[in-house]
């Protein structure tokens, strides 16, 4: 004899019940706490000299205050860069990197606060 589980009630969950449930406590108007937090990504470049990588960089971005060499390996030709900026810009700043550094290796987008600083 088996047991069986009981079966659960069947719940239609669709893409507005889902987000007005997250959103009924929000104050009206208000964005979510993460559109304000930096996020942080670690980006590989083909070279040897992190200020010319780093220039290379500010010349496509702008000025970005979150823009930092972390290593640079002259044996292997590659340089190490930390990047910071407010979700609302990654989106932009991600498509200036992959359609004008052909040899950019993209680290993962985390949160700054959870980033590890080499």
């Amino acid at each position: 004899m088996h047991d069986t589980m009981p079966e659960r009630p069947v719940r239609e969950h669709t893409a507005h019940t889902m987000h007005s449930s997250r959103e009924a406590g929000r104050p009206a108007g208000a964005t979510p706490a993460c559109a304000d937090t930096p996020y942080s990504l670690t980006l590989r470049v083909r070279g040897d000299d992190g200020a010319q990588a780093r220039a290379r960089l500010e010349d496509l971005l702008g000025d970005m205050p979150g823009l930092r060499i972390l290593t640079v390996c002259r044996h292997r030709g590659v340089v190490t860069l930390a990047l910071q900026a407010p979700r609302e810009e990654l989106d932009p700043m991600l498509h200036r990197i992959m359609m004008n550094v052909m040899d950019a290796e993209l680290g993962p987008i985390q949160p700054a606060a959870l980033a590890a600083v080499h």
